[in-house]
């Protein structure tokens, strides 16, 4: 399973037509301590992504670069190379365990009354700026 450390990335932003049926679930940083965890410094499907242990792979993590808030830049290779790295992930083997999901984020009020509808027993906010 991949988990993005930053859900306000790319992948999100191609999803905004659906803001009003999406979620974005909250994981517990203890998957970071589950067995054969791995971390990818940008999106694991890069030709660039580099593959660490957890420890050495935030290490690698530029932060600035992965939480910042846009990734769009003049220069195309520049863009390129940033919106990989707002996708760096967090690789799971097989799954992450339904007591790790701590809650989730929705952009909006009718999103909201849909994730009531499903009656799941979490804590979800409304938090527009983080979807698009």
């Amino acid at each position: 399973m991949n988990l993005y450390f930053d859900a306000h990335n790319p992948m999100l932003s191609r999803l905004r037509q659906n803001n009003d049926a999406v979620c974005v679930l909250r994981v517990h940083p203890r998957v970071l301590d589950l067995p054969e965890v791995v971390v990818a410094d940008r999106n694991a499907s890069s030709d660039w992504a580099h593959f660490h242990s957890v420890e050495a792979g935030l290490a690698a993590l530029d932060s600035s670069r992965v939480f910042a808030r846009y990734w769009t830049h003049d220069d195309p290779f520049e863009e390129m190379r940033h919106k990989s790295e707002k996708c760096a992930e967090v690789l799971v083997p097989d799954q992450v365990d339904a007591e790790m999901v701590t809650g989730a984020y929705v952009a909006s009020e009718t999103a909201l009354r849909k994730w009531q509808r499903l009656s799941i027993a979490l804590d979800v906010i409304i938090r527009a700026d983080m979807f698009f």
